[in-house]
């Protein structure tokens, strides 16, 4: 029977005997030459089978049959040849001497992950699995991979692109000196960076001292923390109604009310109204002779510039009827003077001092009292670059009586 094809679609030949003197039909005898066609038919397909599917050293006599194959032992080991279009028995089948490679279709075999760690074969094929567990895979793009790291360990590099694990011991650091590679580095080298004694502490007085600082200590009550020099604060102690500040001349220290007073240009007593003085103790004369009743001295530079002025108010009184005395007011040397018989009666003086140049003054006002005013004018030529005294004078002309003229009260401002 043929090889190629299944037992239920192979041709018998049924046994039909043949009887002396029987007549034998055209009928029976069509079947009988068509069995027999068909079974040569199978024998045909058979031998062709048996031919196209063998070993030898040429290509199947039929060479023509779709599916055949057929091995050519001229080769060692022999080669496998199909037919796998029905147009010839040509290609030949890969076995397993056939090795792959970049060129050429073959047989390759499976990589291990030790031997795609390797790198260096290139006969074998890695797969999917291989290389997620192989050191190829977390070294690609430059990744590190974790088995890189042991344990208390940080990787550093000390050249490009060479990270390798660096061990921590207990209590030591990683870093790099003021010389040498980056590394392990012990307590004493770290404190030798961080230029730090060994147990410092930050509130010790030495060491806070020798890195520039200043301690709560340093501060006693009542103190500021000043410095004469560069880099050398000290603590000075501030009595009451004192001042921290620096003079014309001198070191920042402290300071008392009448030097700051010496700085700032003012007298003590000087009301933020601009009132240079104000003095209300009542004075008379003394006997004969004209006799200095109130006075102020004024700063100088108090009147820096041209256009300056003060305003002079003093008034007083008269104490008997008849006497004649002589009331004057003094701007340095320059002086008003007013001169009558008041009597029983209260006076007023009302003057403006105004600069025009370094040494050179008008002075203009009046006196008043109950029935009489008389203006007074003249130049002054003081030098504004120095202090100058104002005051009033008064005497007593008709004899020595004392109080005859009598003082109550100045005002000295300044007006611009």
């Amino acid at each position: 029977m043929s090889d190629n094809k299944p037992d239920s679609e192979q041709t018998s030949l049924t046994n039909r005997p043949i009887v002396a003197g029987t007549t034998v039909s055209s009928t029976d005898h069509e079947a009988w030459r068509n069995d027999l066609e068909g079974t040569t038919d199978d024998l045909i397909a058979g031998l062709k089978d048996n031919s196209n599917h063998r070993a030898g050293t040429s290509a199947p006599t039929d060479n023509a049959v779709e599916g055949q194959i057929w091995a050519n032992t001229t080769t060692d080991p022999a080669k496998l040849y199909a037919d796998l279009d029905g147009a010839g028995a040509d290609t030949q089948i890969i076995t397993t001497d056939d090795s792959a490679s970049a060129t050429a279709e073959g047989i390759s075999e499976l990589a291990t992950i030790a031997e795609i760690d390797t790198g260096a074969d290139a006969g074998r094929t890695i797969t999917p699995a291989g290389l997620a567990g192989s050191a190829l895979q977390t070294t690609a793009d430059g990744a590190v991979p974790k088995s890189t790291y042991n344990a208390q360990s940080v990787l550093v590099a000390v050249s490009d692109n060479t990270p390798v694990a660096q061990a921590v011991a207990a209590s030591e650091f990683v870093g790099r000196k003021a010389a040498g590679n980056v590394g392990a580095m012990s307590k004493a080298e770290a404190l030798a960076v961080l230029n730090v004694e060994d147990g410092a502490d930050v509130t010790d007085a030495t060491n806070v001292n020798a890195a520039g600082a200043v301690m709560e200590a340093d501060y006693d009550a009542q103190t500021i923390l000043m410095a004469a020099a560069d880099d050398t604060p000290a603590a000075v102690t501030m009595g009451a109604s004192t001042f921290a500040g620096r003079k014309a001349a001198g070191n920042v220290g402290a300071m008392s009310v009448a030097e700051a007073l010496a700085v700032l240009g003012v007298e003590a007593g000087a009301l933020a109204t601009r009132i240079l003085n104000a003095n209300t103790t009542q004075v008379g004369n003394v006997g004969a002779g004209e006799d200095d009743l109130m006075s102020y001295t004024l700063p100088a530079g108090k009147l820096a510039s041209d256009g300056n002025a003060l305003r002079i108010t003093a008034w007083g009184t008269t104490a008997t009827a008849g006497k004649t005395v002589t009331v004057k007011f003094y701007f340095g040397s320059a002086a008003l003077s007013v001169w009558g018989s008041f009597g029983d009666d209260a006076w007023f003086v009302d003057c403006i001092v105004s600069r025009v140049g370094a040494n050179s003054q008008t002075i203009i006002g009046f006196l008043k009292t109950t029935n009489y005013k008389q203006p007074l004018y003249v130049i002054g030529s003081e030098a504004m670059s120095g202090s100058i005294v104002l005051k009033m004078t008064g005497e007593n002309t008709t004899d020595a009586t004392n109080d005859a003229i009598q003082q109550s009260g100045m005002l000295v401002e300044l007006m611009a």
